[in-house]
């Protein structure tokens, strides 16, 4: 995707699809849903890097990001945020006085195109602090972080509980031969692994008793 064939969709009228990806697998499945441009954002700041703000991201921030998208985006028009202090303009005045297409973001539907960002949008993150981020604008497609955080639970307890894995995910087996030479292996320093093994748990045990021994 070129500017000269995202002029060619703002001539003829069609809008132009664009989303937010900051790193080489969100732009893969950007690349895979062929969205006409990607916009590495400086929400980054927030959703990628854990800041409060926009502002403490760096031109080299963006640098990074940008380079990793088209890795992952390399058929897509990829366009960057400058970091805080670029300027806003008023869309729909921009939009008609411009020649070239303009995107907006919470800026109505007066711009050629439409960009909302990759992790809002699919409702990706889960934590209460960015919930309070999540700008009202951003119509939200999916509640994908509710579904990570469900399975991450899930995964944790089947863990705890044994659950996991049963015999149909331990798909690979020793043959008879390999098993019988690895035990033959193994049986070789025996005697050595045991008493080892009897040193460390007394170490271990050791310094359980002296740690709860400093808790009183």
């Amino acid at each position: 995707m070129s500017a000269l064939e995202i002029q060619h969709m703002h001539r003829k009228g069609n809008k132009i699809a664009m989303i937010t990806a900051y790193d080489y697998p969100s732009a893969r499945h950007v690349e895979a849903a062929g969205f006409e441009v990607v916009l590495v954002g400086d929400s980054l700041g927030m959703v990628v890097l854990g800041y409060d703000t926009t502002q403490p991201v760096t031109m080299e921030d963006m640098l990074h990001h940008c380079k990793a998208v088209r890795r992952g985006a390399p058929s897509r028009f990829i366009v960057g945020d400058m970091p805080f202090g670029s300027y806003d303009p008023v869309a729909k005045a921009v939009t008609e006085a411009l020649k070239i297409p303009t995107i907006g973001i919470g800026a109505g539907p007066h711009c050629s195109g439409q960009v909302l960002v990759y992790h809002d949008l699919l409702g990706l993150m889960h934590h209460p602090h960015h919930e309070k981020h999540v700008p009202s604008f951003c119509k939200r497609y999916a509640k994908c972080g509710e579904d990570i955080h469900q399975a991450l639970l899930a995964f944790k307890n089947e863990v705890h509980t044994q659950e996991f894995p049963t015999e149909a995910f331990a798909p690979y087996k020793m043959s008879a031969d390999e098993a019988a030479k690895f035990s033959q292996l193994m049986a070789t320093d025996e005697g050595d692994r045991v008493q080892q093994g009897e040193q460390i748990a007394k170490k271990l045990k050791d310094a359980d008793e002296y740690e709860v021994a400093k808790l009183y």
